[in-house]
């Protein structure tokens, strides 16, 4: 009986021991990561490509022209809407309603 009661003891104090050991693993695992981010974030112009603002830049450049681009297409419309067709787009335009009849 007092083996079996030993044998328990020595078990309880294995838990104990890993379960503390864990908690102190985990807070370092914290620590380790907090210090990571704090490292990543004072040395981002370290990690991050000068040319990869260059192409965001690009990018919303393109993006604002083909927007203007969109906004100034009614406009060149009604305007091309508006003239009167130049003689010699009125001929190839004559010539094709004439073959398509």
């Amino acid at each position: 009986m007092i083996v079996e009661a030993m044998k328990r003891v020595q078990q309880i104090r294995q838990r104990r021991e890993y379960q503390h050991i864990r908690s102190r693993q985990k807070s370092a695992e914290k620590m380790e990561r907090d210090k990571e981010r704090r490292e990543v974030a004072r040395d981002m112009a370290l990690i991050r490509s000068p040319a990869a603002g260059l192409r965001r830049a690009r990018v919303t450049v393109q993006q604002q022209s083909d927007q203007h681009m969109e906004e100034a297409e009614p406009d060149r419309r009604r305007r091309l809407a508006d003239r009167e067709p130049e003689p010699a787009q009125s001929s190839q335009h004559e010539r094709m309603v004439a073959e398509a009849v």
